[in-house]
């Protein structure tokens, strides 16, 4: 059951693309969730109280700009959006490759918690169209195989982060999580939450580009599930 449906989803080249887009946004998260707490308290000096203040803040910002990413998604559609969205966490992160003080680490990661907003919320917004696609061409909705299916490049995506950390580490000389660090292990760690996140996320925008739904393409999908929901409703009645 699993193979069928991991093999019928897989055909779909929109879901294919975007199960690449969510592995890699995915695999942002947990890199940074993992190197963040040594990077404040290596880099930054500071103790896992503050550093927790510095992810949370990231998190809080993002979901406050939620309403202005809404506003975009009507404008200009998800894909532009989406693409907005990471180029601007991107610029935002460069800061972290040589910022040495809290306080300034608080104003880089309030920034770029608008670009991670952005990419909060598209993320989980655009796998809409492929089922909606989906369904114009099948007459039914897969939501069950798609969403599991995406759980499962989720899982992949952890194991993933926990070799790019371990690689970095090994490399830069850290022998576990309680090091004494040196030029080369804070080196180490920049590259950790800059370098890495920024390749994952060039990785999606290439993604992105091929893509294939546009906004005219979305509002023209909308527009036929609507009817295709009115005419079942009416075979109901």
């Amino acid at each position: 059951m699993l193979f069928r449906s991991l093999k019928y989803a897989l055909k779909n080249k929109g879901f294919v693309l975007y199960i690449f887009m969510f592995f890699l946004y995915e695999y942002v998260l947990l890199v940074l969730a993992t190197t963040v707490p040594l990077y404040g308290k290596h880099v930054l000096g500071v103790g896992t109280f503050p550093t927790s203040i510095m992810l949370g803040l990231l998190f809080i910002v993002g979901i406050a700009t939620v309403i202005i990413w809404k506003k975009l998604d009507v404008k200009l559609g998800s894909k532009k959006g989406y693409f907005i969205s990471i180029v601007a966490y991107f610029v935002a992160s460069i800061p972290l490759l040589f910022i040495e003080t809290y306080e300034i680490a608080l104003v880089v990661v309030s920034l770029m918690g608008f670009g991670f907003g952005g990419m909060l919320y598209f993320i989980y917004l655009i796998i809409a169209d492929v089922i909606d696609e989906d369904e114009l061409k099948t007459g039914v909705r897969h939501e069950g195989i798609f969403f599991g299916i995406t759980n499962f490049f989720m899982r992949l995506s952890m194991v993933l982060s926990i070799l790019t950390v371990g690689l970095v580490f090994t490399a830069s000389g850290w022998g576990d999580y309680q090091p004494s660090p040196g030029v080369d292990e804070i080196f180490g760690l920049r590259l950790l939450v800059f370098l890495f996140p920024a390749i994952a996320l060039g990785l999606n925008l290439i993604c992105l580009k091929f893509y294939p739904f546009s906004k005219s393409r979305v509002e023209d999908i909308k527009q036929q599930i609507t009817e295709l929901h009115n005419q079942k409703k009416e075979k109901v009645t």
